[in-house]
């Protein structure tokens, strides 16, 4: 418990459910990552201030060597207002989307929930969800959901070490439901 109150950022695996009968080993992928918005204003600050707004740049950074190791050639596309959308030869398309953030708060004077965006022994807890989209036969087959956690009393800030710890975690959960599998010259 005490290593969970000091250590940085952590994944968390939850479940994850593949359409029966979809035994597809991927091969091109397209990575679509959505920033996605919270609207409470210490959640947003607590966020920043352990570097998660730039989450989808870590995670465009790591994804091509990362799916190397499994011999998924991979392209990452993150949703703004002018990004591109991911090319014809990709036809399988994952979808990673922060839903929401858990953080504890306290009641303000006001009876409002004030959450601190400083420092505490409380990390917060983003919650994703990642969902894979096979465009030739125009289904969701494949969904899971994951959770970083980060802070504590000797926080650790989001950064590329931490998107790819939490991309082999994804790679892992596809592995363990037959849609993809670690080369052996990355097994060494």
């Amino acid at each position: 418990c005490l290593i969970f109150l000091l250590a940085g950022c952590a994944t968390r695996v939850g479940n994850s459910q593949k359409l029966t009968g979809y035994d597809v080993k991927l091969e091109n992928l397209a990575v679509v990552y959505s920033q996605g918005k919270f609207g409470h204003d210490g959640i947003g600050k607590k966020l920043e201030r352990y570097n998660f707004q730039n989450m989808g740049e870590y995670i465009a950074k790591a994804v091509p060597h990362t799916f190397r190791n499994y011999g998924i050639s991979a392209s990452v596309y993150t949703k703004t207002a002018d990004s591109k959308n991911p090319s014809p030869k990709e036809k399988q398309i994952l979808f990673i989307s922060p839903l929401k953030v858990d953080a504890e708060g306290h009641k303000g004077l006001s009876g409002e929930v004030v959450i601190s965006g400083g420092p505490s022994s409380t990390p917060v807890k983003v919650q994703y969800e990642v969902t894979m989209f096979d465009a030739l036969i125009n289904k969701e087959v494949w969904n899971a959901d994951f959770y970083i956690v980060a802070g504590g009393l000797l926080y650790s800030a989001f950064d590329e070490e931490k998107a790819t710890g939490f991309l082999n975690d994804i790679l892992g959960k596809l592995e363990a439901d037959g849609l993809a599998q670690k080369i052996a010259s990355a097994q060494k």
